[in-house]
């Protein structure tokens, strides 16, 4: 199974469905400055990409549990959607984890 195929499967992202969204996000969008937000209880952003990046090391064990294959891990898809590339892969909601560790240092 691919990361799309995955992604599809498994990952529901039921908070997206129940909260409002920013109505003003559109007007601000990739929304990657800080601004005030007076309705709505999240703002979907374009994540910044992180530069230069490859796989170090996963959990086999972890991803079998999510049920991802060594294929899937390792593909350039999965690096895509790790480093918040999503022009080159499936939608992201947030920024990358490690963005703030990473770029912002």
């Amino acid at each position: 199974m691919d990361l799309s195929q995955w992604y599809i499967k498994y990952i529901f992202n039921s908070h997206l469905k129940v909260l409002n969204s920013d109505p003003e996000q559109r007007k601000y969008y990739p929304n990657q400055t800080s601004r005030e937000v007076k309705s709505g209880h999240y703002v979907s952003v374009k994540p910044t990409v992180l530069p230069n990046t490859y796989m170090v090391h996963y959990s086999p064990l972890l991803a079998s549990h999510l049920y991802l294959s060594s294929d899937t891990m390792l593909s350039l898809k999965m690096q895509h959607f790790l480093t918040g590339d999503i022009d080159k892969t499936i939608h992201s909601w947030a920024t990358p984890i490690l963005y703030q560790y990473m770029v912002l240092k």
